[in-house]
């Protein structure tokens, strides 16, 4: 049965290093077999800061309360733009036939940067390095026919993880692979989502 993204959270680890930063576009990626798609990463508020954990929510999240599975950080920021220019929903994305999620940071400045130089402004479009930490995916979608259930009611879920320090940018590689989380790495295999001390908190 088909299974179509609804909505994600993810978490994001900045390292504390010096020179670990960046203000470029930042985006997490889903393929599958049946198709997939990017979503920029962007709030309203300075993200991918050093030394800092970054949570972003998008589209439709089933109540924390209808799972014991998962919980909502409280400083958890929706990532901006609407349903027709950045939203799951609308891209049709099967959850259950994605075959892995990435995370990408381009060299674009997200928000263009410019300085006084002989009188003239001048657009600095530098790239920088950044080093990420642990990141982590939870993904959530609702089978064919039960779209009226969702967000309080039925609902499907899948966690991708990865963790150990790295470091993104033009001399390092601009992406990252997120395997499934369902191993050692978290301790939470498929069958143990309704256990309370299982609960996969981000951050």
């Amino acid at each position: 049965m088909v299974s179509l993204l609804r909505g994600f959270l993810v978490s994001i680890e900045t390292c504390d290093d010096p020179r670990s930063r960046t203000d470029t576009y930042v985006y997490l990626g889903l393929s599958g077999r049946r198709g997939g798609g990017e979503f920029a990463l962007d709030s309203l508020e300075e993200d991918f800061a050093r030394g800092t954990v970054t949570t972003l929510r998008a589209g439709d999240l089933p109540s924390p309360e209808s799972s014991a599975f998962w919980s909502l950080p409280a400083d958890v920021r929706p990532i901006r733009g609407d349903r027709d220019t950045n939203h799951p929903v609308t891209r049709g994305i099967d959850l259950d036939a994605l075959d892995h999620v990435y995370l990408r940071k381009s060299s674009v400045p997200l928000r263009y940067r410019y300085r006084r130089q002989a009188g003239a402004l001048m657009n600095v479009a530098d790239d920088d390095d950044w080093k990420i930490g642990r990141v982590s995916v939870l993904l959530f979608g609702t089978e064919a026919g039960h779209e009226a259930d969702y967000p309080r009611g039925r609902y499907t879920s899948r966690v991708f993880h990865r963790s150990g320090e790295l470091w993104l940018g033009t001399p390092h590689g601009m992406q990252v692979l997120i395997p499934p989380a369902w191993d050692s790495a978290l301790g939470i295999p498929p069958d143990s989502a309704g256990v309370d001390d299982d609960r996969f908190r981000l951050g």
